[in-house]
Parts: C-alpha cells; structure tokens; sequence
C-alpha cells in the first residue's frame, strides 16, 4: 500500500459510498480531483510554462472522455457545483471546462516541480493550498478544485489508477 493509500485508509472522517452520494446534493462540500487521464508519452517540459500548453502534458482522448463523464454524473446525480477551481496547468483547468463549463484558475494548486518535496515545501503548498480546502461553498452548492496527485496539504492521495 503506498503511503497516500495508507493516510486515505486512516483517514477517519470521510464520507464514502452512498453516504456521500446522498450527502453531495445538499451542497456544502469541496471535492478535490486529480485532473483526467494525460499523454503518458509526453512530460512536462523542464521550464513548463502555464500559459502554453504546448510546454505541458496535455489531456489524452480518455482524459477528454473523463472529463466529460465526470460532468455528466453530477448531472444526472444533481449535485450542485457552485465554484469550480483550477491549477494553471492545461490538463487541469481543461478538466475543469469540459467537466463543468466554468473554472477559475489558482496558482495555489500548481505543483512545486520536484520529484520529491522536502518538508518545507509541503508546509509551502499546504499553506497555499488549504484555505481552498476550508472555505466554505456557496449556499447549496459545492465546490470543486481541480488539480494534481498527491496533494501535500491533505496527504490524502488523488492518484487514479491507470491514469
């Protein structure tokens, strides 16, 4: 079991199965997801820059595909989406715009670029990232953020298998 697998099984406050599918449309939640499925055969490049995609990994077909599904479902499960934000990277706000038609991206949710982050930069994103984590959603409504695999401010792993 990897250790974002393991913080997830010890996680004891979560929602999970039909208990949350019933709690989301009420609102009231923020849902944090890794961006859909990426060209596994094209990598970040060295001085990726947020405002060319060309510089970054981009959705894969499948990844426009999970997009699209993922919108479908909170549709047809009426669960509201109030705010919808993103990282500045492509495959995330491009998840976000196909998933939910609306996004505004945040630099908070950017990955730092190293393999293996040192505890100061996990306290560094988890001081950036956790007040998205806390903010409290729109009357009804929750509120989605988009943005990469392991999130440090969590610990909590978003990895999809196979993606």
């Amino acid at each position: 079991m990897s250790p974002g697998e393991q913080a997830n099984a010890n996680f004891q406050d979560k929602l999970s199965g039909a208990k949350l599918l019933s709690a989301l449309p009420q609102g009231g939640h923020i849902i944090y997801c890794r961006h859909a499925q990426t060209e596994k055969d094209y990598a970040d490049q060295v001085t990726a820059n947020v405002n060319n995609c060309a510089t970054q990994r981009v959705l894969s077909e499948t990844g426009w595909q999970q997009a699209r599904t993922i919108g479908t479902a909170f549709e047809d499960q009426s669960i509201p989406v109030g705010k919808v934000i993103s990282s500045q990277y492509c495959r995330a706000w491009k998840t976000a715009d196909l998933a939910f038609g609306k996004y505004d991206k945040n630099p908070a949710l950017n990955f730092l670029p190293f393999e293996d982050y040192t505890e100061a930069q996990v306290a560094q994103m988890e001081a950036k990232v956790m007040p998205l984590l806390t903010a409290v959603p729109e009357t009804r409504t929750n509120t989605v953020i988009v943005g990469h695999g392991q999130q440090p401010a969590t610990n909590r792993s978003t990895d999809i298998v196979g993606a």
